[in-house]
């Protein structure tokens, strides 16, 4: 469940949002999504 919520908040907050036109550019955002829910997401 955690997991499914994640990936949800990946699409949403970082992918759909931005025109993501090559592999970089997604690359860069997948990081962001990761580093913003590592350093100030409460799911801990």
């Amino acid at each position: 469940m955690l997991i499914s919520k994640f990936h949800n908040s990946i699409k949403t907050d970082y992918i759909f949002p931005d025109e993501i036109r090559d592999f970089h550019e997604a690359s860069v955002a997948i990081e962001n999504a990761f580093k913003d829910y590592n350093e100030f997401s409460s799911h801990a």
